[in-house]
Protein backbone atom coordinates (compact mmCIF):
# COMPACT_ATOMS: atom_id res chain seq x y z
CA UNK A 1 0.00 0.00 0.00
CA UNK A 2 1.04 3.64 -0.28
CA UNK A 3 2.05 5.97 2.48
CA UNK A 4 1.93 9.71 1.89
CA UNK A 5 3.98 12.46 3.48
CA UNK A 6 2.11 15.75 3.12
CA UNK A 7 3.40 19.29 3.17
CA UNK A 8 1.04 21.65 4.98
CA UNK A 9 1.02 25.41 4.51
CA UNK A 10 -0.59 27.57 7.19
CA UNK A 11 -1.70 31.12 6.47
CA UNK A 12 -1.65 33.55 9.41
CA UNK A 13 -3.62 36.79 9.16
CA UNK A 14 -2.15 39.65 11.16
CA UNK A 15 -4.23 42.31 12.86
CA UNK A 16 -7.47 42.27 14.76
CA UNK A 17 -10.23 39.88 13.88
CA UNK A 18 -13.70 39.24 15.21
CA UNK A 19 -15.53 35.97 15.76
CA UNK A 20 -16.24 33.94 12.63
CA UNK A 21 -19.74 32.59 12.22
CA UNK A 22 -20.39 29.38 10.32
CA UNK A 23 -22.45 29.60 7.15
CA UNK A 24 -23.70 26.87 4.86
CA UNK A 25 -26.60 24.94 3.46
CA UNK A 26 -28.46 22.31 5.44
CA UNK A 27 -28.43 19.94 2.46
CA UNK A 28 -25.46 19.70 0.13
CA UNK A 29 -23.98 16.75 -1.75
CA UNK A 30 -20.21 17.18 -1.97
CA UNK A 31 -18.87 16.07 -5.36
CA UNK A 32 -15.27 17.03 -4.51
CA UNK A 33 -15.01 19.60 -7.27
CA UNK A 34 -11.27 20.39 -7.58
CA UNK A 35 -10.96 24.08 -6.73
CA UNK A 36 -7.67 25.62 -7.90
CA UNK A 37 -7.79 29.38 -7.14
CA UNK A 38 -11.26 30.04 -5.72
CA UNK A 39 -10.54 33.49 -4.25
CA UNK A 40 -8.98 36.76 -5.37
CA UNK A 41 -8.92 40.48 -4.53
CA UNK A 42 -9.26 43.47 -6.85
CA UNK A 43 -9.85 47.22 -6.51
CA UNK A 44 -12.21 49.41 -8.55
CA UNK A 45 -12.11 53.19 -8.99
CA UNK A 46 -15.17 55.32 -9.74
CA UNK A 47 -15.16 58.12 -12.34
CA UNK A 48 -14.94 60.57 -9.44
CA UNK A 49 -11.82 58.93 -8.03
CA UNK A 50 -13.24 56.84 -5.17
CA UNK A 51 -11.49 53.48 -4.79
CA UNK A 52 -12.95 50.43 -3.09
CA UNK A 53 -11.45 46.95 -2.67
CA UNK A 54 -13.48 43.79 -3.17
CA UNK A 55 -12.95 40.11 -2.48
CA UNK A 56 -14.25 37.64 -5.07
CA UNK A 57 -14.88 34.02 -4.05
CA UNK A 58 -16.12 30.97 -5.96
CA UNK A 59 -19.41 29.62 -4.66
CA UNK A 60 -18.84 26.38 -6.55
CA UNK A 61 -22.05 24.43 -5.80
CA UNK A 62 -24.23 27.49 -6.50
CA UNK A 63 -22.49 28.35 -9.81
CA UNK A 64 -21.69 31.88 -8.69
CA UNK A 65 -18.97 34.31 -7.64
CA UNK A 66 -19.66 36.00 -4.29
CA UNK A 67 -18.49 39.61 -3.95
CA UNK A 68 -17.50 41.16 -0.60
CA UNK A 69 -16.49 44.72 0.22
CA UNK A 70 -13.22 44.69 2.19
CA UNK A 71 -12.38 48.39 1.94
CA UNK A 72 -10.66 49.90 4.97
CA UNK A 73 -12.10 48.64 8.26
CA UNK A 74 -14.22 46.11 6.35
CA UNK A 75 -11.12 43.97 5.87
CA UNK A 76 -11.88 42.47 9.30
CA UNK A 77 -15.59 42.15 8.54
CA UNK A 78 -16.14 41.45 4.81
CA UNK A 79 -19.55 42.70 3.75
CA UNK A 80 -21.49 40.86 0.99
CA UNK A 81 -22.42 43.26 -1.82
CA UNK A 82 -23.38 41.07 -4.80
CA UNK A 83 -23.51 37.63 -6.38
CA UNK A 84 -22.43 37.05 -9.99
CA UNK A 85 -23.99 34.03 -11.74
CA UNK A 86 -21.42 32.16 -13.84
CA UNK A 87 -21.04 28.76 -15.51
CA UNK A 88 -21.35 25.37 -13.83
CA UNK A 89 -19.06 24.79 -10.82
CA UNK A 90 -16.45 27.58 -10.94
CA UNK A 91 -13.07 26.46 -9.59
CA UNK A 92 -10.93 29.56 -10.23
CA UNK A 93 -11.56 33.30 -10.34
CA UNK A 94 -9.10 35.88 -11.74
CA UNK A 95 -9.27 39.70 -11.61
CA UNK A 96 -7.27 41.87 -14.00
CA UNK A 97 -7.31 45.51 -15.13
CA UNK A 98 -6.12 45.37 -18.71
CA UNK A 99 -5.60 47.99 -21.42
CA UNK A 100 -5.73 47.06 -25.10
CA UNK A 101 -5.18 50.03 -27.38
CA UNK A 102 -7.16 52.93 -25.91
CA UNK A 103 -9.62 50.72 -24.01
CA UNK A 104 -9.15 49.85 -20.33
CA UNK A 105 -11.44 47.36 -18.55
CA UNK A 106 -11.61 45.80 -15.10
CA UNK A 107 -12.19 42.16 -15.99
CA UNK A 108 -13.21 39.21 -13.83
CA UNK A 109 -12.85 35.72 -15.29
CA UNK A 110 -14.54 32.63 -13.84
CA UNK A 111 -13.14 29.24 -14.88
CA UNK A 112 -16.03 26.77 -14.80
CA UNK A 113 -14.92 23.16 -14.38
CA UNK A 114 -18.20 21.33 -15.00
CA UNK A 115 -19.42 23.89 -17.53
CA UNK A 116 -16.25 23.60 -19.67
CA UNK A 117 -16.29 27.37 -20.02
CA UNK A 118 -14.89 30.74 -18.98
CA UNK A 119 -17.33 33.49 -17.93
CA UNK A 120 -16.28 37.06 -18.85
CA UNK A 121 -17.48 39.80 -16.47
CA UNK A 122 -16.81 43.55 -16.75
CA UNK A 123 -16.73 45.34 -13.38
CA UNK A 124 -17.21 49.00 -12.49
CA UNK A 125 -17.81 51.34 -9.55
CA UNK A 126 -20.28 54.21 -9.76
CA UNK A 127 -19.82 57.58 -8.04
CA UNK A 128 -22.38 56.54 -5.40
CA UNK A 129 -20.15 54.39 -4.95
CA UNK A 130 -21.95 51.19 -5.97
CA UNK A 131 -20.47 47.94 -7.29
CA UNK A 132 -21.74 46.98 -10.74
CA UNK A 133 -21.08 44.08 -13.11
CA UNK A 134 -21.99 43.08 -16.65
CA UNK A 135 -21.64 39.49 -17.86
CA UNK A 136 -20.43 39.90 -21.42
CA UNK A 137 -20.08 36.28 -22.52
CA UNK A 138 -19.50 32.66 -21.56
CA UNK A 139 -16.85 31.06 -23.76
CA UNK A 140 -16.83 27.31 -24.24
CA UNK A 141 -13.30 25.90 -24.20
CA UNK A 142 -14.17 22.28 -24.97
CA UNK A 143 -12.67 20.97 -28.19
CA UNK A 144 -15.08 18.23 -29.33
CA UNK A 145 -13.09 17.66 -32.52
CA UNK A 146 -12.90 14.02 -33.54
CA UNK A 147 -9.47 12.42 -33.93
CA UNK A 148 -8.25 8.92 -34.68
CA UNK A 149 -6.34 6.58 -32.42
CA UNK A 150 -5.35 3.07 -33.57
CA UNK A 151 -7.92 3.32 -36.35
CA UNK A 152 -10.78 4.23 -34.00
CA UNK A 153 -12.59 7.56 -34.18
CA UNK A 154 -12.73 9.22 -30.77
CA UNK A 155 -14.96 12.16 -29.80
CA UNK A 156 -14.05 14.12 -26.68
CA UNK A 157 -16.95 15.86 -24.94
CA UNK A 158 -15.32 17.69 -22.03
CA UNK A 159 -11.94 19.21 -21.22
CA UNK A 160 -12.37 20.34 -17.56
CA UNK A 161 -10.85 23.86 -17.50
CA UNK A 162 -9.03 24.48 -14.22
CA UNK A 163 -7.31 27.86 -14.13
CA UNK A 164 -6.25 30.78 -16.31
CA UNK A 165 -3.64 33.50 -16.39
CA UNK A 166 -3.79 36.86 -18.15
CA UNK A 167 -0.78 37.50 -20.36
CA UNK A 168 -0.30 41.28 -20.52
CA UNK A 169 2.83 41.88 -22.58
CA UNK A 170 1.80 44.43 -25.25
CA UNK A 171 3.87 44.33 -28.41
CA UNK A 172 6.41 47.13 -28.71
CA UNK A 173 8.16 47.71 -32.03
CA UNK A 174 11.14 50.05 -31.59
CA UNK A 175 13.06 51.60 -34.53
CA UNK A 176 15.57 49.26 -36.22
CA UNK A 177 17.99 47.73 -35.47
CA UNK A 178 16.30 47.19 -32.11
CA UNK A 179 14.14 44.07 -31.85
CA UNK A 180 10.42 43.94 -30.97
CA UNK A 181 9.43 43.00 -27.43
CA UNK A 182 6.25 41.66 -25.86
CA UNK A 183 4.42 38.52 -26.96
CA UNK A 184 0.93 40.01 -26.82
CA UNK A 185 -2.20 40.10 -24.65
CA UNK A 186 -4.32 36.97 -24.19
CA UNK A 187 -5.66 34.43 -21.71
CA UNK A 188 -4.18 30.96 -21.23
CA UNK A 189 -6.73 28.46 -19.90
CA UNK A 190 -5.47 25.10 -18.62
CA UNK A 191 -7.68 22.05 -19.25
CA UNK A 192 -7.27 18.98 -17.06
CA UNK A 193 -8.67 16.01 -18.96
CA UNK A 194 -7.21 17.16 -22.31
CA UNK A 195 -3.66 17.86 -21.01
CA UNK A 196 -3.88 21.09 -23.00
CA UNK A 197 -4.46 24.82 -22.93
CA UNK A 198 -6.61 27.30 -24.88
CA UNK A 199 -5.63 30.87 -25.86
CA UNK A 200 -8.44 33.46 -25.75
CA UNK A 201 -8.76 37.20 -26.38
CA UNK A 202 -9.12 39.04 -23.02
CA UNK A 203 -12.14 41.11 -24.14
CA UNK A 204 -14.10 39.28 -26.85
CA UNK A 205 -13.25 35.65 -26.06
CA UNK A 206 -12.17 34.67 -29.57
CA UNK A 207 -9.55 31.93 -29.96
CA UNK A 208 -6.09 33.35 -30.61
CA UNK A 209 -3.33 31.70 -32.62
CA UNK A 210 -0.60 29.56 -31.10
CA UNK A 211 2.77 29.48 -32.83
CA UNK A 212 3.89 26.20 -34.39
CA UNK A 213 7.41 24.81 -34.59
CA UNK A 214 8.33 26.89 -37.64
CA UNK A 215 7.13 30.18 -36.18
CA UNK A 216 3.83 30.13 -38.08
CA UNK A 217 0.38 30.66 -36.56
CA UNK A 218 -2.20 28.38 -38.23
CA UNK A 219 -5.81 29.55 -38.02
CA UNK A 220 -7.58 28.37 -34.87
CA UNK A 221 -4.38 26.87 -33.55
CA UNK A 222 -4.87 28.17 -30.01
CA UNK A 223 -8.09 26.22 -29.44
CA UNK A 224 -6.47 23.12 -27.99
CA UNK A 225 -2.70 22.88 -27.54
CA UNK A 226 -1.43 19.69 -25.89
CA UNK A 227 1.49 20.03 -23.47
CA UNK A 228 4.16 17.37 -24.00
CA UNK A 229 7.62 16.89 -22.59
CA UNK A 230 9.57 17.72 -25.75
CA UNK A 231 7.37 20.43 -27.27
CA UNK A 232 7.17 18.78 -30.67
CA UNK A 233 4.44 20.44 -32.72
CA UNK A 234 2.59 19.72 -35.89
CA UNK A 235 -0.75 20.58 -37.52
CA UNK A 236 -3.51 17.98 -37.37
CA UNK A 237 -6.10 17.40 -40.04
CA UNK A 238 -8.53 19.87 -38.48
CA UNK A 239 -6.07 22.77 -38.43
CA UNK A 240 -5.32 22.59 -34.73
CA UNK A 241 -1.74 22.58 -33.49
CA UNK A 242 -0.81 19.91 -30.96
CA UNK A 243 2.42 18.93 -29.30
CA UNK A 244 3.80 15.42 -29.69
CA UNK A 245 1.95 13.88 -32.64
CA UNK A 246 3.23 10.45 -31.56
CA UNK A 247 0.78 10.64 -28.66
CA UNK A 248 -1.90 9.45 -31.07
CA UNK A 249 0.11 6.63 -32.60
CA UNK A 250 2.48 4.87 -30.23
CA UNK A 251 2.42 3.50 -26.67
CA UNK A 252 6.02 4.69 -26.36
CA UNK A 253 5.11 8.23 -27.36
CA UNK A 254 6.21 11.48 -25.76
CA UNK A 255 4.38 11.95 -22.47
CA UNK A 256 2.03 14.88 -21.88
CA UNK A 257 1.60 16.90 -18.69
CA UNK A 258 -0.90 15.00 -16.55
CA UNK A 259 -3.88 16.99 -15.23
CA UNK A 260 -2.64 20.55 -15.95
CA UNK A 261 -3.52 22.66 -12.93
CA UNK A 262 -2.24 26.13 -12.03
CA UNK A 263 -0.86 28.35 -14.81
CA UNK A 264 1.27 31.42 -14.03
CA UNK A 265 2.92 34.16 -16.04
CA UNK A 266 6.48 34.73 -14.83
CA UNK A 267 6.90 38.39 -13.74
CA UNK A 268 9.05 40.38 -16.14
CA UNK A 269 9.46 37.51 -18.61
CA UNK A 270 7.69 36.26 -21.74
CA UNK A 271 7.14 32.87 -20.09
CA UNK A 272 4.15 30.98 -18.77
CA UNK A 273 4.48 27.96 -16.49
CA UNK A 274 1.92 25.16 -15.96
CA UNK A 275 1.85 22.83 -12.95
CA UNK A 276 0.81 19.21 -13.46
CA UNK A 277 -1.49 18.10 -10.63
CA UNK A 278 -0.39 14.46 -11.01
CA UNK A 279 3.33 14.92 -11.52
CA UNK A 280 4.37 11.32 -10.88
CA UNK A 281 7.90 11.01 -9.62
CA UNK A 282 7.29 7.60 -8.00
CA UNK A 283 10.18 6.03 -6.12
CA UNK A 284 9.47 2.73 -7.88
CA UNK A 285 10.99 2.63 -11.37
CA UNK A 286 9.67 0.67 -14.37
CA UNK A 287 12.69 -1.63 -14.13
CA UNK A 288 11.25 -3.04 -10.92
CA UNK A 289 8.33 -4.47 -12.85
CA UNK A 290 5.69 -2.02 -11.63
CA UNK A 291 3.76 0.50 -13.77
CA UNK A 292 5.42 3.57 -12.27
CA UNK A 293 8.14 5.92 -13.40
CA UNK A 294 6.13 8.83 -14.92
CA UNK A 295 7.77 12.07 -13.80
CA UNK A 296 6.65 15.37 -15.33
CA UNK A 297 5.47 18.03 -12.91
CA UNK A 298 6.08 21.41 -14.55
CA UNK A 299 5.84 22.53 -18.17
CA UNK A 300 6.36 25.93 -19.74
CA UNK A 301 6.92 28.09 -22.80
CA UNK A 302 9.06 31.12 -23.50
CA UNK A 303 7.30 33.07 -26.22
CA UNK A 304 9.12 35.46 -28.57
CA UNK A 305 7.64 38.78 -29.71
CA UNK A 306 4.27 38.29 -31.40
CA UNK A 307 5.46 39.42 -34.84
CA UNK A 308 8.65 37.40 -34.64
CA UNK A 309 9.36 34.44 -36.91
CA UNK A 310 11.08 32.66 -34.02
CA UNK A 311 9.54 29.52 -32.54
CA UNK A 312 8.55 28.98 -28.92
CA UNK A 313 11.09 27.55 -26.51
CA UNK A 314 9.79 24.76 -24.24
CA UNK A 315 11.04 23.58 -20.89
CA UNK A 316 10.02 21.01 -18.27
CA UNK A 317 10.88 20.21 -14.65
CA UNK A 318 10.80 16.75 -13.04
CA UNK A 319 11.20 15.52 -9.46
CA UNK A 320 8.59 17.82 -7.89
CA UNK A 321 6.39 15.20 -6.20
CA UNK A 322 3.65 12.68 -6.86
CA UNK A 323 0.78 15.17 -6.50
CA UNK A 324 1.20 18.94 -6.92
CA UNK A 325 -1.41 21.37 -5.62
CA UNK A 326 -0.40 24.96 -6.35
CA UNK A 327 2.47 27.34 -7.02
CA UNK A 328 3.46 31.01 -6.81
CA UNK A 329 6.27 33.25 -8.05
CA UNK A 330 7.90 35.88 -5.88
CA UNK A 331 7.43 39.51 -6.97
CA UNK A 332 10.56 39.58 -9.12
CA UNK A 333 9.99 36.19 -10.76
CA UNK A 334 13.33 34.81 -9.58
CA UNK A 335 11.83 32.13 -7.31
CA UNK A 336 8.98 29.66 -7.83
CA UNK A 337 7.34 27.94 -4.85
CA UNK A 338 5.34 24.71 -5.22
CA UNK A 339 3.30 22.79 -2.65
CA UNK A 340 2.50 19.10 -3.06
CA UNK A 341 2.80 15.60 -1.64
CA UNK A 342 5.20 12.74 -2.26
CA UNK A 343 3.96 9.15 -2.49
CA UNK A 344 6.35 6.66 -0.90
CA UNK A 345 5.51 3.90 -3.38
CA UNK A 346 8.72 2.04 -2.67
CA UNK A 347 7.79 1.34 0.94
CA UNK A 348 5.33 -1.17 2.37
CA UNK A 349 2.97 -0.11 5.14
CA UNK A 350 0.43 -1.85 7.34
CA UNK A 351 -1.79 -3.93 5.05
CA UNK A 352 -4.65 -3.68 7.52
CA UNK A 353 -4.88 0.11 7.29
Amino acid sequence: MKRFAAILILCVFLGSSGPISAQGQTEYCNFETPQVKPITIGSLTSPGGTTKTFLYACNTPDNAIEVFDITGALRDNPTPVDRIPVGLEPVSVVFKRITIGSTTKDMLYSVNWLGDSVTYVELSLTDTPQFQFVITREVRVTDPTAFHHAGTKIQRSDDEPMHLTVVDRPLTIPPPPQTPTGCGQFLIVTKRSASSYTMLHPFNGTVMAARNNTGGTPAGSGANVIMTSNGNEGPTGNGQVVFGQALLASPNATKALKHPHTVLWRPGKDQFWVLGHKGGGSQVTPSEGLPFGYDLGLWGIEMPASNSSLQNQYFIQTGLGAVNFNMAFNAGGSQLYIVGTEAQDGETGNEEL
